[in-house]
C-alpha cells in the first residue's frame, strides 16, 4: 500500500550514509521510469535529507469539466534511495530503501510536523456539509484508506458502495446520485445538448411543486468506512427561495475538489481601467462630434461578493482552506468559471462569540471581461 504525501508542503526522504560515502535518490513513476536522480555526499551528519515535493508536484494535473466531472492526475511514484561507500554514488552499495508514494496537491499545517501522513478516508476537514435542495453531494475519499461509503436519510441507507473502491490516482469521488452527479435541471440540460436535443427544461409552477414535494437525492448523513474506523458527515439541505445560491469548487488542503455553497445575497461589480491620449490636429479643422481625448487600452474585470447565510462552526475549516487554495471555480450558467480569491483575511466565528455564524467572501473572475487572448 502506498503512503500519501502532501506536495504543497516540504516532503523529505532521509537515508544514512557511511563516512566518506554518499546517497543516490531516484524518483520513479508508476512504470518504473526514472523522473529524477539526485546524489548527495555525506558531510558531518550521517543522515542525508532529500526534499522532493516540488519536483513531484510538477507532474500533478487538475481538471474540472463543465459537466462537473472532477479529474486530478495525482502522481503515483516510488522513492528509491541507495547508499554508497564512495562519493558521488561510487564504491560499493551499502543498502537500498524503496517507498511507494501517492502525491496529492495538498498541504499540512505547522502543527502536523514533518512529513504529515494522510490516514483519513474522507478528504474533507469539516464534519458538517451543506447542499442545495435537488443537488448532488460529492465526497472526495482516499482510495487507499477507504473501504465503504453509505448515504443515509432518516437512518435508512439510500445509496452505498461497499468494498471494491476505485483505485484511481489515489483519490476519487462518490455521490449520493451514484454515477449521475447532476440536479434534475442539469440532467435535462445535459441531455438536450448531447442525446436529446428536443429536451428543454422549463421553469413552471408544476415543476416547482413536484420538486418541492419530491426532493431528489435526500440525504442527511454520510458514513465513510476507513482502515482506521468510521467517519461520519452530517448533511444539511437548504431550500433557498429568495436568492440565487452559488456553488464554489476549490482544491482543499487534502488536494481534492471540495464543493462549498453560498446561499444568500451576492453582489457583482465591474471595474475598469483605461488610458487616453489627446488627438492631434495638424490643419486646425475638427468636428465638434469627434473625441479630442481618445480612450484606448480599456480593460475590465468582474468581482462578486458571496455570503453563506447562517451555517455551522464547521465552516471555519473549509473557509480557511478556500482562502489558501490556488485553484477556485464558481458554477455559472452550467459552466465552471475560474475564479481568484480577493479576500485576504478571515475571522473565525463561533456560536459563543458571534451567536450566529456566517461568512462573506469576495472573488474575482480569473480573466478580463473583454476577450484579449491572442
Amino acid at each position: 500500500m502506498a503512503d500519501y504525501v502532501l506536495l504543497r508542503s516540504p516532503a523529505y526522504f532521509t537515508k544514512s550514509a557511511p563516512v566518506g560515502g554518499s546517497v543516490k535518490l531516484e524518483i520513479r513513476n508508476s512504470n518504473g521510469f526514472v523522473l529524477y536522480e539526485i546524489i548527495k555526499n555525506r558531510r558531518t551528519n550521517s543522515f542525508i535529507n532529500f526534499e522532493y515535493s516540488e519536483l513531484v508536484r510538477d507532474y500533478v494535473e487538475i481538471y474540472l469539466y463543465n459537466n462537473n466531472e472532477k479529474l486530478i492526475d495525482n502522481v503515483e511514484f516510488e522513492l528509491v534511495g541507495t547508499s554508497y561507500t564512495g562519493l558521488n554514488g561510487t564504491g560499493t552499495v551499502v543498502s537500498t530503501t524503496s517507498i511507494d508514494k501517492i502525491g496529492l496537491d495538498g498541504y499540512g499545517y505547522f502543527e502536523d510536523g514533518r512529513n504529515p501522513e494522510v490516514t483519513k478516508g474522507c478528504l474533507l476537514s469539516n464534519k458538517v456539509i451543506y447542499k442545495l435542495a435537488d443537488s448532488e453531494i460529492s465526497i472526495p475519499y482516499a482510495t487507499e484508506n477507504t473501504t465503504s461509503v453509505a448515504f443515509l436519510y432518516k437512518g435508512e441507507i439510500v445509496h452505498s458502495q461497499v468494498g471494491g473502491m476505485l483505485k484511481f490516482s489515489g483519490v476519487d469521488y462518490v455521490s449520493n446520485t451514484g454515477y449521475t452527479s447532476q440536479s434534475f435541471k442539469d440532467r435535462i440540460e445535459s441531455a438536450s445538448s448531447v442525446s436529446y436535443p428536443e429536451a428543454v427544461y422549463e421553469e413552471n409552477e408544476c415543476v416547482k411543486q413536484f420538486l418541492d414535494e419530491y426532493e431528489l437525492y435526500e440525504v442527511d448523513e454520510v458514513r465513510i468506512g476507513t482502515t482506521e474506523g468510521l467517519e461520519t458527515i452530517k448533511v444539511i439541505t437548504v431550500d433557498e427561495c429568495k436568492y440565487e445560491p452559488k456553488k464554489v469548487v476549490f482544491i482543499n488542503r487534502w488536494g481534492a475538489f471540495q464543493d462549498l455553497w453560498f446561499f444568500k445575497k451576492s453582489d457583482e461589480t465591474l471595474g475598469t481601467t483605461r488610458e487616453q491620449f489627446n488627438k492631434s490636429n495638424t490643419d486646425g479643422i475638427y468636428g465638434t462630434n469627434e473625441h479630442q481625448k481618445v480612450a484606448f487600452n480599456v480593460k475590465s474585470t468582474k468581482k462578486i461578493t458571496l455570503n453563506t447565510g447562517y451555517v455551522s462552526e464547521e465552516y471555519n475549516a473549509p473557509m480557511q482552506e478556500l482562502l489558501q487554495s490556488e485553484l477556485v471555480w464558481m458554477r455559472v450558467d452550467g459552466k465552471n468559471i475560474p475564479m481568484n480569491v480577493e479576500s485576504k483575511n478571515l475571522k473565525f466565528k463561533t456560536s459563543v462569540n458571534d451567536k450566529l455564524v456566517d461568512y462573506t467572501i469576495e472573488l474575482s473572475y480569473s480573466f478580463d471581461a473583454i476577450n484579449n487572448i491572442r
